[in-house]
C-alpha cells in the first residue's frame, strides 16, 4: 500500500491564514505528515486488487465447495445402492428361508396326515373284527337261547 502525498507547507500556511501562530501552523502539519506517513493507506488501485484477489478467492471456494457437492452426492448415492443391494439379498435371502420353511412344513404335515390315515384304517379294521365278533356272539347266543327254550304250542 502507497502513503497519500501531503504537502506540509502548504497545510502551514493555511493554519497561519487561519490564524494559528507560524510555530503552531508549522506543528500541526509535521504532525499529521508524520501520522499520515506512518499509516498505511489503500489507495483505489488496492482496493481494486484486493477485490480481485478477494472474487477470486470466492471463485475458487465455490468450485472447491462444488467438487465437495458432487463428491458427497456420488457418496451418498453409492451408500444408497449399496443400501438397496442389501435390501433386495436379505430380501432374497429371507422369501428362500420362508419357502424352505414352508416347504419342509408341508412335508411334515404330509407325514402326518399320512400316519393319521393309517392309524384311522387300523382303527377301523379293529372295530370291523370286533363288530364281527359281536355279531357272532350274539348269533350264539340267540341259537342256543333256542334250543334251551320250550317250543311253543
Amino acid at each position: 500500500m502507497n502513503a497519500v502525498p501531503f504537502d506540509t507547507l502548504k497545510m502551514a500556511r493555511h493554519l497561519h491564514a487561519a490564524g494559528f501562530t507560524t510555530q503552531q501552523a508549522n506543528g500541526a502539519a509535521e504532525a499529521l505528515a508524520d501520522a499520515l506517513s506512518g499509516a498505511d493507506l489503500a489507495t483505489k488501485g488496492d482496493v481494486v486488487s484486493l477485490k480481485a484477489e478477494v472474487k477470486a478467492e470466492i471463485n475458487s471456494l465455490r468450485t472447491g465447495l462444488g467438487h465437495e457437492v458432487a463428491g458427497l452426492r456420488a457418496e451418498v448415492k453409492n451408500e444408497l445402492v449399496a443400501l438397496q443391494t442389501e435390501l433386495n439379498n436379505n430380501t432374497s435371502s429371507l422369501r428362500t428361508e420362508l419357502k424352505a420353511g414352508d416347504a419342509g412344513l408341508h412335508a411334515q404335515m404330509s407325514r402326518e396326515f399320512a400316519l393319521m390315515r393309517r392309524d384311522m384304517e387300523v382303527l377301523r379294521r379293529d372295530l370291523t373284527i370286533k363288530l364281527g365278533g359281536m355279531i357272532f356272539l350274539a348269533v350264539g347266543i340267540i341259537l342256543t337261547a333256542f334250543r334251551y327254550m320250550p317250543p311253543h304250542p
